[in-house]
């Protein structure tokens, strides 16, 4: 991805916190706002996801989440005894996800940086997570390649 649009991914997600439309008034960064979005994003927009991935086969193995957003699927991972790490463009994110996912005790690895660059080492992660992030990425090729490196083979 090139500077500019880099820049600009970060402008456009890092513009309202993820779920805002899903919040009702609740002030982001309480565990009202996080509930509140959570119950609607898994009740009404997404209310498959659930059942169709199986969060809970993933207890003790190393899940890396390309574009945590705000953390929802994060707090899956988390709650379900995954050995969670996240990274996303926007650094209001990271911060998001630290905070939500603290008022339950949980503590993520979660990192600012993109798809294309990610620091890990070659075959160190047994999941790589995504969910309707990588069509965003200007050189898809690239970030599948960086999935695919590091993830145990």
């Amino acid at each position: 991805m090139e500077r500019g649009e880099k820049e600009r991914a970060i402008i456009v997600w890092g513009a309202s916190p993820a779920g805002t439309a899903h919040a009702d008034g609740a002030v982001p960064g309480t565990n009202e706002y996080f509930e509140k979005v959570r119950a609607k994003r898994n009740g009404y927009e997404i209310p498959w996801l659930l059942e169709l991935f199986p969060f809970s086969s993933f207890l003790d193995k190393s899940v890396l989440e390309l574009g945590c957003r705000a953390g929802y699927d994060a707090f899956e991972f988390c709650r379900n005894g995954s050995d969670y790490f996240g990274i996303d463009i926007v650094q209001e994110n990271i911060e998001h996800v630290k905070k939500y996912l603290g008022l339950y005790g949980y503590a993520p690895r979660v990192f600012q940086g993109d798809a294309e660059n990610l620091p890990f080492e070659d075959d160190t992660l047994e999941v790589i997570f995504v969910f309707g992030v990588l069509r965003h990425a200007p050189d898809i090729a690239k970030s599948s390649w960086e999935a695919h490196r590091a993830k145990k083979v």
